[in-house]
């Protein structure tokens, strides 16, 4: 947290160091205090869990992003060209037990956000989510997809 904090503080500081303080300038800003501390980890004998931890948020945001528009696009292409009795929507069961809360809400959030997918029922112990699949011919792949490319990075910056 002290990371955190630091690294805050040199965006800020950035910010204030041009004439007209603009949002850019704090992402800049941001950058710039992290490399800093990148840098200086060896010298302050810090721990590196801030800088795995962030750098794992900016790569699983960016692969979320890629997701998305991949999801979008083979959506709408099964949706205009692939026959309607091919594709076969269903609900898979996904156990999410030994989730924290937030990591939970993050799933269960970006499942939703997926085009092709809803998280639709949480079971009263929260260790089961029912997902509904636009296709999920082989539930079993729609569950390690929803692993590899969701739950595993998700766990690499909470953890």
């Amino acid at each position: 947290m002290v990371h955190f904090v630091v690294n805050l503080m040199i965006a800020v500081a950035w910010v204030f160091l041009g004439e007209n303080p603009r949002f850019e300038d704090f992402v800049i800003g941001y950058i710039i205090g992290f490399v800093l501390m990148v840098i200086c980890s060896p010298l302050l004998k810090s721990e590196q869990a801030y800088m795995r931890r962030t750098l794992a948020l900016a790569r699983f945001s960016f692969h979320f992003i890629l997701l998305f528009l991949q999801s979008n696009w083979v959506l709408a292409i099964a949706v205009l060209r692939q026959p309607i009795n091919t594709i076969e929507p269903n609900f898979v069961e996904y156990d999410i037990e030994g989730l924290s809360l937030l990591e939970f809400m993050l799933l269960t959030h970006c499942i939703s956000l997926t085009p092709g997918t809803t998280s639709s029922y949480v079971s009263g112990d929260r260790s089961r989510l029912m997902i509904h699949a636009f296709d999920a011919r082989d539930p079993d792949s729609v569950r390690k997809e929803i692993y590899e490319k969701l739950e595993r990075p998700i766990l690499a910056f909470t953890r």
